[in-house]
């Protein structure tokens, strides 16, 4: 726009600042950086694939929202999975949900009370000890989540993944 503002009563200056604007913007440092982190995610997904198979035990720390729909998607994927939340009221709402959802799901019995039985609320954040991939979703507060990762850190296992659900 700003371009066109200046230069749009001239065509040939016009697009000879168009052309000199498109290699700020192709040579920038924010070009740059979305390059690297494009290629940093794609290098991520290549050792989640390799990775993949190591992790058998997920432990999360927030039963809100996010943190309930990721716990039941992973249960629903065969992982095991860990729970914990401060507000144990959370924590009991997550359990019909899963249900509910697994119900309408995966509709057959056994595999309803399979999907169940890897889906363990963690009262006590028991959990972490043994998980293989951590995840933090919990409110967006940045004092929380450094908290949350400090404690983490000192009871988790060495190889432990660690990730966040944050904006």
């Amino acid at each position: 726009i700003r371009l066109w503002h200046d230069y749009g009563h001239n065509d040939r200056l016009m697009l000879e600042q168009e052309a000199v604007s498109v290699s700020h913007l192709m040579m920038g440092q924010n070009t740059k950086n979305l390059i690297r982190v494009f290629k940093l995610q794609e290098r991520l997904k290549q050792l989640a694939k390799k990775g993949r198979q190591h992790i058998q035990h997920v432990h999360i720390v927030g039963a809100g929202a996010m943190g309930a729909d990721i716990a039941i998607w992973c249960a629903l994927k065969g992982y095991r999975v860990s729970v914990y939340d401060r507000n144990q009221a959370m924590l009991g709402k997550l359990i019909p949900k899963a249900e509910a959802f697994f119900r309408h799901r995966l509709k057959q019995p056994h595999l309803i009370r399979a999907a169940m039985d890897r889906l363990i609320p963690d009262f006590h954040d028991y959990g972490i000890r043994r998980a293989d991939l951590f995840i933090e979703a919990i409110i967006e507060d940045v004092k929380a989540k450094r908290w949350v990762f400090k404690d983490a850190e000192l009871k988790a296992k060495a190889d432990c993944i660690f990730a966040t659900n944050t904006s």
